[in-house]
């Protein structure tokens, strides 16, 4: 299918969607240039045109096409700028407004002046010999039918000259309306790319100040969820905090009852040796004493000396006990406190060693107190006094 005919279905399409007038009028310019060109018998047209302008007709075509019945002219304008630039310059590299034409104009004028000049040297040679002969007329009247003769030929190559000229003003002056009204439709396409333009620019300007208002929401909202994190990080902590001192806490509170019962049965033998003792001298010293007698009776002592003695070491080691849980209780309760310090330090070496210090305090076994001796009554110390040496390998 040839230009001129992909041209023509193209305008029947426009012509049916009626989006712009305007582009039904560049459509019949096309139209019309495609159509004298093709009386041009040149292959370079041919080529241009089968190579340029018929792509540019099929584009068009297919994205009309391929829109499925939703047919909007105004993604294809670019395309039909092409078209109309493609076919101009081609039309005018063949038919008008090219350095060939003006270069052809200007030879018909310098044609057109010599020929007036020529005319006018010819006329006043003519003139000059008309007067010549007039006054030679009476001595020459044999060659007054000649002269006659030569000034008729002069006339009538004058008068054809003549319409020659005038047929040459008609063609400049139609050229030159040509010129004029494709001008016309020039500057008036190209305003409303400016229309199209300044709209682009103002849908842009628009794009920029939706987008940096989403810039300004985003960063507050980042902000404020920088803030809620805050938070959220200082309840987790106060949580931690407050979950981990409980819990030694409870445990400290869990260790009351042992204590006081232990106090208890250590007391109460205390005061039934003493009761016993007592008794045992006093009975006897209200009888002759007698110390083998009383020597003998003292083993009576020893489950009251065991139940004192046993409850004694209990109570001294649930008492550091329950000071070790009182002790992680208070570290847990400040550890937040000294994390927060590290944190606004920004020193990784103290951060590391705190960490360091607070697993070991918090996650020491208290039954490692089990295996410290304690002394639970002046015996020991006395003993200790007493072989020093022997308490020393038990240290050690």
């Amino acid at each position: 299918m040839s230009a001129v005919e992909l041209a023509k279905d193209l305008k029947v399409i426009v012509d049916e969607i009626k989006t712009d007038e305007y582009l039904s009028i560049l459509l019949n310019h096309t139209i019309s240039q495609l159509e004298h060109l093709s009386d041009f018998e040149s292959l370079l047209c041919r080529t241009y045109e089968n190579k340029k302008i018929a792509p540019l007709l099929k584009r068009i075509k297919n994205k009309i096409d391929s829109n499925d019945g939703n047919i909007n002219l105004e993604k294809c304008f670019g395309d039909f700028v092409d078209l109309y630039s493609s076919c101009e310059t081609l039309y005018h590299s063949f038919v008008s407004k090219t350095p060939l034409f003006k270069k052809l104009e200007q030879n018909l004028t310098d044609s057109f002046n010599e020929k007036i000049e020529e005319y006018d040297e010819a006329f006043n040679k003519k003139n000059t010999e008309f007067s010549n002969k007039l006054t030679s007329l009476q001595t020459a009247l044999g060659q007054a039918q000649t002269n006659s003769s030569a000034i008729e030929t002069i006339h009538k190559n004058a008068t054809t000259l003549g319409n020659s000229i005038t047929t040459m003003e008609a063609e400049y002056k139609t050229a030159k309306n040509n010129y004029t009204e494709q001008k016309t439709k020039y500057d008036e396409l190209i305003l409303s790319i400016t229309k199209k333009e300044q709209e682009i620019e103002k849908l842009k300007s628009e794009i920029r100040e939706i987008k940096t208002n989403n810039s300004n929401e985003l960063e507050e909202l980042r902000e404020e969820l920088e803030t809620e994190k805050e938070k959220i990080k200082d309840i987790l902590g106060l949580a931690n905090m407050a979950s981990m001192a409980k819990a030694f806490l409870d445990r400290k509170k869990e260790l009351y009852k042992p204590i006081y019962w232990s106090a208890f049965w250590r007391n109460l033998g205390l005061i039934l040796l003493f009761s016993g003792i007592s008794a045992l001298l006093y009975f006897e010293f209200s009888n002759t004493f007698d110390y083998i007698r009383f020597l003998s009776r003292l083993p009576l002592s020893l489950p009251l000396i065991w139940l004192v003695w046993t409850n004694a070491q209990r109570n001294n080691h649930l008492v550091r006990v329950q000071e070790e849980y009182a002790y992680k209780a208070a570290v847990a309760t400040a550890f937040e406190g000294y994390q927060r310090k590290v944190d606004e330090t920004e020193d990784r070496d103290l951060k590391k060693l705190l960490l360091e210090l607070s697993i070991k305090n918090m996650g020491d076994d208290p039954v490692r107190l089990f295996d410290k001796n304690v002394k639970n009554s002046p015996f020991e110390t006395v003993l200790e006094k007493l072989c020093p040496i022997k308490n020393k390998k038990e240290d050690a």
